[in-house]
């Protein structure tokens, strides 16, 4: 059985509504919009500035879900192949280890 992962709720995190909306526009366009940042998540001693794509994995995180569903939930959102795919396990593996996201039964 995959495991279901959720947010840590201890996480303190901003969306910047400015650069979503304009990160949202490049899509549109058909820009890359990756270098924007539309997260910020603070945590221990830490703050953590992430892009659009980060941002939705951090919303579909809110209630326990698996990484299969974050891929399909990404999928039906953004256009995924298979590099990017692994780019998406690489990175809700590192959120995993910082405590940000954490396993639930």
């Amino acid at each position: 059985m995959p495991e279901r992962l959720r947010r840590n709720p201890g996480v303190v995190f901003r969306v910047e509504e400015a650069e979503e909306a304009r990160a949202r526009a490049m899509i549109a366009v058909g820009k890359d919009p990756s270098e924007l940042t539309t997260l910020v998540l603070m945590f221990q001693d830490s703050v953590l500035c992430l892009n659009l794509y980060a941002q939705e994995i951090w919303r579909i995180c809110a209630e326990p879900v698996t990484p299969g569903d974050i891929l399909m939930d990404l999928s039906s959102i953004f256009e995924l192949d298979g590099k990017s795919e692994s780019d998406v396990v690489k990175f809700i593996d590192e959120l995993k280890s910082r405590g940000l996201l954490e396993v639930v039964s």
